[in-house]
């Protein structure tokens, strides 16, 4: 899969709780995080001059995602008007 025009691939962070026994509990659909690691990008302009690249981590807008399953993992195609900060290190 190759990432397209202004959108990001995203790794969600995983929203699950580990109970004191082990157990993983999901998480509720309101607890999902709208953040996560940069998996690949588009070859957008803007993309190079807001800095974003595969690894670093991001935050983006709730509900202007779209969720894709990536090998079992949850992803997010994201466009980079939507992300809203990067950390950085």
């Amino acid at each position: 899969m190759r990432i397209l025009g202004d959108k990001i691939l995203v790794k969600v962070a995983s929203a699950e709780v580990v109970s004191e026994g082990g157990i993983i509990l999901s998480a509720a659909k309101a607890d999902r995080k709208y953040e996560g690691t940069v998996i690949d990008v588009g070859s957008h302009e803007d993309i190079t001059k807001q800095g974003i690249k595969s690894g670093d981590y991001v935050y983006y807008v709730p509900g202007m995602n779209t969720e894709i399953d990536v090998n079992g993992e949850v992803h997010d195609v994201v466009s980079i008007y939507d992300i809203i900060a990067k950390v950085e290190e």
